[in-house]
């Protein structure tokens, strides 16, 4: 049994990538992305808590302040951040399918504690570490997850959606 399952996985991960499966990832991976952003702006714009400023932050990096400082290229490097989360999601539940959201939640579980790392190294103090902050961003990232985990279900994942008849 066990030779049979580990078969199985190893032709599963063997298996290329068709163009169908390219598409439902990269527009999972940029539509969870873009969701992300504007949960985070509404929520700036509400409650002038600086959620998007801090998604969106590369200040640290060394470059020069007009690349670290434009939007448009902030913006860019978020979406390849979420193209790539989607593509390792992808790859992580290939095998096991079934797993696809407690993947996602652990993965953006796992990336929602970059907080602390980034606060501390931003040059410009963006946000906070506050209990309210985080939890926020947390849950923002768990949004995320599940609508990262459901889009691919419904795009790439598809066979695992239908009902027996």
């Amino acid at each position: 049994m066990l030779q049979l399952a580990t078969f199985h996985y190893t032709e599963v991960l063997k298996k290329k990538m068709t163009g169908k499966e390219l598409k439902g990832i990269v527009y999972s991976g940029l539509y969870s992305g873009i969701w992300l952003g504007l949960l985070f702006y509404a929520i700036q714009k509400l409650s002038n808590r600086r959620l998007l400023d801090f998604l969106l932050n590369v200040d640290f990096l060394p470059l020069p302040k007009d690349i670290t400082h434009n939007v448009f290229l902030q913006w860019t490097l978020h979406l390849a951040i979420s193209l790539l989360l989607a593509f390792a999601l992808y790859r992580a539940a290939k095998a096991r399918p079934s797993l696809l959201l407690p993947l996602s939640l652990a993965i953006n579980l796992i990336v929602s504690i970059s907080f602390f790392p980034l606060e501390g190294i931003s040059v410009e103090k963006i946000l906070q570490p506050s209990l309210v902050n985080v939890s926020i961003w947390t849950a923002g990232h768990v949004l995320y997850a599940w609508i990262l985990a459901s889009s691919l279900k419904r795009t790439v994942f598809k066979q695992y959606n239908e009902k027996p008849r």
